[in-house]
């Protein structure tokens, strides 16, 4: 249970992080979760790195100065790209006890006590988060949200699946390409604008993400 509760936690970040900011930026920056996850499992995993996963560890980091810089002005730390690295640092921790678990336990009482940890998790943010809950009215936004909260536990198992199978080294690192899709449908749907300096920057740590896999 204590596994289940601490995995789940990232889940509950995500939607906080992302309305700091845009998506095709908070989105690339959260991708960068595998860093954490990555020195993590060689601490404690005993799994090594590549050199092809040094090197997209220093492009992702040098993309990630690009991203949060805006174009034709000083570079500076907004609020919204630390609250995006704190929540890749805890993405990243989560995957991390994910696959300490599933050394462990089989994959279904993993995802069993994933289930249940998620009412214990929800309490303590709402510790935290006294902001009223209003039922939502039944508009494209809310059917956007049913939709997305079914995607993303489908995600989910997938990526405990690949842990139970795999090294979170390598599993973690592919599954956070996901920012190229998310910067398309963000650019389509959303009307979300990003600078020259962003655009490069998404490059940069999409193609470190890549590295990291490899």
């Amino acid at each position: 249970m204590l596994f289940g509760f601490l995995a789940n936690l990232p889940n509950f970040v995500f939607p906080y992080i992302i309305q700091k900011a845009e998506i095709s930026l908070s989105g690339t920056v959260l991708a960068t979760y595998p860093i954490y996850t990555i020195i993590l499992s060689v601490l404690f995993l005993s799994e090594r790195l590549t050199a092809f996963q040094l090197f997209g560890i220093l492009v992702i980091i040098f993309g990630m100065f690009f991203v949060a810089k805006p174009e034709n002005e000083k570079f500076y730390i907004s609020t919204w790209i630390i609250w995006t690295i704190l929540g890749s640092v805890v993405i990243g921790l989560g995957d991390f006890i994910g696959k300490v678990a599933l050394t462990k336990y089989e994959l279904n009482s993993f995802l069993l006590a994933l289930a249940f940890g998620s009412i214990p998790s929800l309490l303590i943010f709402r510790i935290f988060d006294r902001s009223p809950i209003k039922l939502p009215k039944l508009t494209s936004n809310f059917r956007a949200s049913i939709i997305g909260n079914f995607i993303m536990p489908m995600g989910l198992l997938s990526l405990y699946t690949s842990f139970s199978k795999g090294p979170a080294s390598l599993s973690s690192p592919v599954a956070s390409t996901y920012p190229a899709i998310t910067v398309v449908l963000a650019y389509l749907y959303l009307k979300e604008k990003i600078n020259r300096n962003q655009f490069v920057g998404i490059i940069m740590v999409t193609a470190g993400v890549v590295f990291l896999g490899l």
